[in-house]
């Protein structure tokens, strides 16, 4: 028995490392079923969002097959309602919203009871205390494992496969060959390698 009945992650996946990992997986051990959000899902080809919504859907679908298969965890996406960093409670209303959306289409009838996200941004500040006072928040140290999507993305650029294995979570590491190829054809990502060759 879950301490809570669903809980709620919200990040951009550019792409998923094993930071992720930890933190869909405590949402997963501590609630009933997951609602995890894809975020800025119109953004992509930049060098912040250089992967499509499709390519970060399906590597989380390879990782977390079972628990989707098993309707424990539950995948929606969001745009951005302005811009990403418009984090504003206007922002977290329109996320609330979003949230409804998709608990209406995945019909399930409880309110999301659990916050699980990083401590690199204090999230419960996005929204009006009286809308999310019966929500718990669990909140993982980003730090503590040193790692993030643009050091990911870095060890790519540089073809350093061993070390984004390390990082990675095993399931997507036959996916390298592929996202390296998407992520290199980001203009952004194309003129970083060409300088470091000259």
């Amino acid at each position: 028995m879950s301490t809570f009945k669903l809980g709620f992650v919200i990040g951009r996946f550019q792409h998923l490392h094993q930071s992720h990992v930890k933190m869909i997986d405590t949402a997963l051990q501590s609630c009933d079923q997951v609602i995890l959000m894809i975020g800025s899902s119109q953004e992509s080809g930049t060098e912040r969002n250089p992967f499509n919504l499709y390519t970060r859907m399906n590597l989380i679908r390879e990782v977390f097959f079972h628990e989707i298969e098993d309707g424990l965890l539950l995948l929606a996406h969001t745009d951005d309602m302005t811009h990403e960093d418009d984090h504003s409670t206007a922002w977290g209303d329109f996320v609330l919203r979003k949230i409804n959306m998709w608990r209406a289409h995945y019909g399930i009838q409880h309110e999301v009871d659990c916050f699980v996200y990083g401590n690199d941004e204090e999230r419960s500040a996005w929204f009006n205390p009286k809308d999310i006072e019966k929500v718990s928040h669990i909140i993982l140290s980003r730090q503590a494992d040193n790692l993030s999507a643009t050091s990911v993305r870095k060890l790519m650029v540089e073809d350093d496969h061993s070390e984004w294995k390390k990082q990675t979570p095993i399931s997507i590491h036959s996916k390298y060959k592929e996202l390296r190829e998407e992520l290199l054809n980001v203009p952004a990502y194309s003129v970083k390698k060409l300088e470091e060759l000259l």
